[in-house]
């Protein structure tokens, strides 16, 4: 996921705890590499009722808090996807039919080419 630019975003922490939030998530960041993120704004901007979904917006989305009173909280133009998919999957689909086609293939191809890198040098835990 790191590799692609992703973000795994979760809409709160797990038995409203940072600590059983980390010790759940921990395997799934360091075999992805994904930065993690808690906003429930996210959910509720992109309308998100099924997990999980990968979105690709066309453009960065800033960050709110909940002081902020001015904050851009607009719904860019996105692509979704959910169920059981890989990201490269939903790249692909984002390439050939989506509105976020030129953004998807800036990110696939980092995403396709971190695959050939790490088979051209297979870990030594193998």
């Amino acid at each position: 996921m790191s590799a692609a630019g992703g973000v795994l975003v979760i809409r709160g922490l797990v038995g409203n705890s940072m600590r059983q939030t980390v010790a759940a998530l921990q395997s799934l960041v360091d075999k992805t590499g994904a930065e993690t993120l808690v906003d429930p704004t996210l959910y509720q901007r992109f309308k998100v009722s099924r997990v999980p979904t990968i979105i690709l917006t066309d453009g960065v989305l800033s960050p709110c808090s909940p002081e902020e009173t001015n904050c851009d909280t607009a719904t860019p133009v996105y692509d979704e996807i959910a169920g059981n998919v890989t990201l490269e999957y939903a790249l692909s689909m984002f390439t050939s039919s989506g509105q976020t086609a030129e953004r998807a293939i800036k990110h696939l191809v980092p995403l396709q080419q971190s695959f050939f890198d790490q088979s051209e040098n297979p870990s030594e835990d193998w």
